[in-house]
């Protein structure tokens, strides 16, 4: 069963080797940069989850688990909602109610914008 996790690590944008040991522990695609952090949407097995927490902590990347869902939205016990930590990285709010002037705003709370990396609960 995989599950889907938001987190965020220490930018730069990891390249070449660092790039290739992440992406073997499960699909995630970059949401934010926000302040020198960069946050990801990833879907992998929850045993990957503390090897790649591992991995990214090994190379000073510092990684934060922001919240984890299973594939039917529950929350995966061991990592319940760091609301501060997605505020951190969050990406702004947009008003569009007009759409020739958008206004942004930073959120004030957790959204549910999870499952960016293109995976759906099942029905």
């Amino acid at each position: 069963m995989m599950v889907n996790i938001l987190f965020s690590i220490l930018g730069p944008a990891l390249e070449g080797e660092q790039l290739d040991q992440f992406s073997a522990f499960g699909q995630w695609a970059t949401i934010n940069e926000r302040n020198g952090r960069l946050l990801f949407d990833a879907v992998a097995h929850p045993e990957a989850v503390t090897q790649a927490q591992q991995a990214l902590a090994a190379i000073g990347r510092e990684p934060v688990i922001i919240g984890a869902w299973n594939q039917d939205g529950t929350p995966v016990p061991d990592y319940p909602l760091n609301v501060a930590a997605w505020l951190d990285v969050a990406p702004d709010d947009v008003d569009a109610t007009d759409p020739e002037a958008p206004v942004y705003s930073r959120p004030v709370g957790f959204r549910e914008i999870h499952r960016w990396a293109g995976w759906e609960p099942k029905q």
